[in-house]
């Protein structure tokens, strides 16, 4: 456990958690000489993200857990995304708990459901202002970190954001599908991939 990086983490995954281990949002921060950060999403029965180490650079690849950030009370994690500074982006998709149903309702009508949380070492959890919507879900951001891009799976929509101004600035698209996840292409473009009832869709944007 890297307490420095993750001063509020319980503990490793014990052997119940390792047995039952899921995820739902995964993303790589990149690092030097085959090292990387890998970021995992806890899901269902808690919403955590869990940090490992990820070694490419020997002929067998390694994983070895270095902390964890828990999510804040009621708050479901979807998608994550590294930031530039050494934070993290973590979309909420819609209330866990006792009021679920109601909130998965909410979303599949295209009511507001969720937002985008920032995370740091030092300061914790912070909502991102203007950043409410429809199932929040994929989630990236520019090189610089000036832009987050994210996708809106109640709404069908997907929006670009700036993340340093103090008023943010936000465009958004209208889709024909449900988004889900988005990630860069090579050339500079953005994957996005998402889902109609009966298919589904692959767009770049």
């Amino acid at each position: 456990l890297d307490k420095t990086a993750y001063p509020t983490c319980h503990g490793a995954p014990d052997a119940a958690e390792q047995k039952s281990f899921s995820t739902l949002g995964i993303s790589l921060r990149l690092g030097a000489a085959g090292v990387h950060t890998l970021y995992a999403i806890r899901y269902p029965t808690v919403s955590r993200v869990h940090v490992f180490e990820l070694d490419v650079a020997a002929e067998q690849p390694s994983v070895t857990w270095i902390g964890c950030v828990e999510a804040p009370e009621t708050i479901l994690l979807n998608s994550i995304v590294p930031l530039p500074d050494g934070g993290f982006l973590a979309s909420h998709f819609y209330e866990r708990g006792p009021n679920t149903a109601a909130a998965r309702e909410r979303t599949l009508a295209g009511g507001i459901s969720g937002e985008l949380w920032r995370w740091h070492a030092r300061t914790g959890w912070s909502k991102v202002a203007g950043s409410e919507g429809s199932g929040l879900n994929g989630v990236e951001v520019s090189a610089d970190g000036q832009w987050v891009y994210f996708g809106e799976w109640g709404a069908q929509t997907f929006s670009r954001m700036s993340l340093r101004d103090s008023t943010p600035r936000r465009e958004t698209v209208k889709l024909e599908f449900r988004p889900d996840n988005v990630h860069w292409a090579p050339d500079g473009m953005l994957l996005l991939a998402g889902h109609t009832d009966t298919g589904s869709n692959v767009v770049k944007i």
